[in-house]
């Protein structure tokens, strides 16, 4: 038995499209799909992976970023690829190392009622508090007490999925969740076949299992769940 060297290959977004025209028995399994055809395919992509999230499945990634604090300044805009920021942070002082800090202070979230409820919200000094205001977009997160000196706050942040750009990309998803995509592609690409309901079906299935899946341990992930969509 001679086995392959590599391992991890991942699928792009070309290959998962033209799998999916070829799925829905519109391409011919020999033939490419038309410039037109995989452009198509790269909208519809991008507009399945935005239903995931707004349905609140998951980000595939946590991590830590470094908000960088200006002296006085208490509010501050996340970037747009912030899906929401989870946990405690921590404030490093501007003259220390933010890689490999000598000492670092605790950031604690706060609710609205608790940031409500502050009675002096003009104080200097080493941050200790923040509360993250989720009903703008992008996101806003307001430090308390007001930062005395220039710093870095260390969030753990979770992200938003990767945009579809061009053939090459890969998906941002784990390996697990392809099948479903194809067959999601394909349902979207048979709309003048008989065939449509039938991958419909096989997408709702192959999403519940990706459910399943998510709701275990899986590192770098969250997850919310929510009911199945019914097929049509």
């Amino acid at each position: 038995m001679t086995l392959s060297t590599s391992t991890g290959r991942q699928i792009t977004v070309g290959q998962l499209i033209a799998d999916a025209w070829r799925t829905a028995s519109v391409v011919e399994i020999s033939q490419e799909p038309s410039p037109a055809q995989k452009g198509y395919g790269r909208r519809v992509l991008d507009r399945i992976l935005d239903a995931l999230q707004t349905q609140g499945v998951f980000a595939r990634s946590v991590r830590l970023y470094n908000l960088s604090l200006s002296a006085g300044e208490h509010e501050y805009t996340l970037p747009a690829w912030v899906a929401d920021v989870t946990g405690r942070g921590a404030y490093i002082r501007e003259t220390d190392d933010p890689d490999l800090p000598e000492s670092t202070f605790p950031v604690e979230p706060m609710s609205r009622e608790e940031y409500q409820g502050l009675t002096n919200l003009q104080q200097q000094a080493n941050p200790s508090r923040y509360y993250l205001q989720e009903d703008v977009d992008p996101l806003v997160i307001r430090i308390w007490p007001r930062p005395l000196d220039d710093g870095i706050i260390r969030l753990q942040v979770k992200r938003h999925l990767s945009d579809i750009e061009n053939d090459t990309n890969t998906i941002d998803l784990q390996r697990y969740w392809m099948r479903y995509l194809e067959f999601e592609l394909a349902a979207h690409f048979a709309l003048q076949t008989s065939q449509q309901r039938e991958f419909f079906q096989l997408a709702a299935r192959e999403l519940q299992k990706c459910r399943e899946e998510s709701n275990e341990e899986v590192v770098g992930q969250f997850y919310i769940d929510h009911e199945v969509p019914q097929c049509i």
